[in-house]
């Protein structure tokens, strides 16, 4: 199923635009290698219960938080 809800257009463009900008980055200091988010509007709302940039923005923040907290866990 494909939303077309002006929210998750919007949350659509708000990631190509991440990931464009982060490939940009990594061409520029010359990388050979990363990786940008597959993610789509419709798979943040199905699994996550995201449906707008904002409530997005909040999941990634949450995200980094608990990875940085899993790896001071693991490195201690």
């Amino acid at each position: 199923m494909t939303t077309t809800s002006a929210n998750a257009i919007e949350l659509n463009a708000y990631i190509a635009a991440e990931n464009a900008a982060f490939e940009a980055k990594c061409i520029a200091e010359g990388a050979t290698f990363w990786c940008v988010s597959a993610l789509t509007a419709d798979d943040l709302a199905e699994y996550y219960g995201v449906y707008t940039v904002d409530q997005y923005e909040a999941w990634c923040t949450e995200q980094e938080r608990q990875q940085a907290a899993k790896d001071q866990r693991r490195w201690s």
